[in-house]
């Protein structure tokens, strides 16, 4: 799931994006948003997990800002482990969506917010 969110978001040409492979050392560890994001050079995180109780399988996301640690938004979306690829299809696309649209509006926040 990590590499088709970062595929997706590779691809809004306006997105610095860290690649997978620059992530894998993040995996399975505690992992201290600010020193991570600071150390891949982004503003922003996505953090989240995938946990599967029965046949059901439920997947999380928080987008946080790196220098504040502040939870921009956050969701997690619940579904069948026999549908799980289409879902988590249609999860990625929903997240990243969100995700852009998060992002461009905490950084027009911002912008607004620095005196000219």
């Amino acid at each position: 799931m990590t590499e088709d969110v970062l595929t997706q978001l590779a691809q809004v040409s306006r997105l610095k994006v860290a690649s997978r492979k620059a992530t894998t050392k993040y995996k399975n560890r505690e992992v201290i948003i600010g020193g991570a994001g600071s150390e891949l050079g982004v503003r922003y995180a996505l953090e989240g997990s995938v946990r599967t109780a029965s046949d059901q399988v439920r997947v999380t996301a928080q987008l946080v800002e790196v220098a504040t640690g502040d939870h921009v938004w956050a969701e997690h979306h619940d579904l069948s482990a026999s549908d799980a690829l289409k879902a988590l299809d249609d999860i990625v696309e929903t997240v990243t969506t969100e995700l852009v649209v998060q992002m461009c509006n905490r950084d027009l926040q911002l912008a607004k917010a620095t005196p000219p």
